[in-house]
């Protein structure tokens, strides 16, 4: 999926450095792959309960500068966001 994302940002005329691709990492383990993430996108199925786990998991463990994101397309980000600490930016 990230290829994929890097991929669209170039066919929408956006510069994408070579490497970034080679920066993006996945993982089962999501401990090991955020805690020095600028950017986070979320890619679960679309279940409102598993994906406030995810982002209520992901703001525990990501830096505060992180911007997590979602690619739901059944869910508004504030109904994600309330699982964060920051959920009232979103209000």
């Amino acid at each position: 999926m990230g290829h994929g994302i890097a991929v669209e940002f170039a066919l929408a005329g956006y510069t994408v450095p070579e490497v970034a691709p080679a920066r993006i990492r996945g993982s089962t383990e999501l401990k090991t792959v955020v805690t020095d993430a600028d950017v986070v996108i979320e890619a679960i199925v679309e279940d409102l309960n598993l994906k406030r786990q995810v982002f209520q998991a992901l703001d525990q463990l990501c830096p505060s500068r992180t911007i997590l994101a979602s690619n739901s397309s059944s869910f508004n980000p504030s109904q994600l966001a309330i699982a964060t600490r920051c959920h009232a930016a979103t209000d």
